[in-house]
């Protein structure tokens, strides 16, 4: 991956672990981070889902990668987490070299397109503030945990679309393996139980899982 991105025409700069790269950021964030799904001390997905939740990183162009095949299910958590691609395992030089360009030119047009997004949602009555983590649902405040809260982010971020309860165990959960479906049904029932009106978005679908079905009105 070192050689592609310095074939490629990059500047590159490695880190054996997350939290070497994450201090990083503090001086200037990348145009492109290449994310390994085998790192020492954080998942390479929720990696991508602090960068994408963080708003001075939340445009970097984002690849997460594996020098060995990756089930189905893995990949499409780091795809729900905010990868723009996920290769596993690492294609032909030839092909990872076009990949990395045409990631690198869709980046860069989206950030000639504009700023960069804000760090408040606001979707159906819902008005959420990324960077003070605070939450208020048709008019009142919402006093979540730091898990509703991130569970809250992670519905608004894949809107309309069923998400299953393994994709959200794995993304926000500590230690997805301890966990159990039925925490995370308790954990939306809290969710739900603290957003007013709001709180019908968030359907559950039998069997599946949960969608988040966005409206206008409160």
């Amino acid at each position: 991956m070192l050689k592609a991105l310095e074939r490629a025409g990059f500047s590159v700069s490695s880190y054996p672990a997350a939290g070497p790269f994450i201090a990083s950021l503090a001086s200037a964030p990348p145009d492109l981070a290449a994310v390994d799904t085998d790192l020492p001390d954080l998942g390479g997905a929720d990696l991508a889902l602090a960068l994408r939740r963080n708003p001075p990183t939340a445009g970097v162009t984002l690849i997460i990668f594996s020098a060995a095949p990756r089930v189905p299910a893995e990949v499409v958590t780091g795809l729900d987490s905010g990868a723009d691609d996920y290769l596993s395992p690492l294609p032909s030089p030839e092909e990872l070299d076009a990949r990395l360009r045409n990631l690198m030119e869709r980046g860069l047009r989206g950030r000639a397109a504009g700023a960069p997004p804000p760090p408040v949602i606001r979707a159906g009555g819902l008005e959420v503030d990324l960077s003070a983590r605070t939450v208020t649902a048709c008019g009142k405040t919402a006093d979540l945990t730091s898990l509703e809260f991130d569970l809250l982010v992670f519905f608004l971020n894949h809107p309309n679309r069923v998400i299953a309860r393994g994709t959200l165990m794995d993304a926000l959960w500590k230690d997805p393996a301890s966990a159990s479906q039925r925490a995370v049904d308790k954990r939306v029932e809290a969710l739900r139980a603290k957003l007013g009106g709001f709180a019908a978005r968030i359907e559950t679908v039998f069997g599946m899982g949960y969608l988040l079905r966005l409206k206008d009105e409160c």
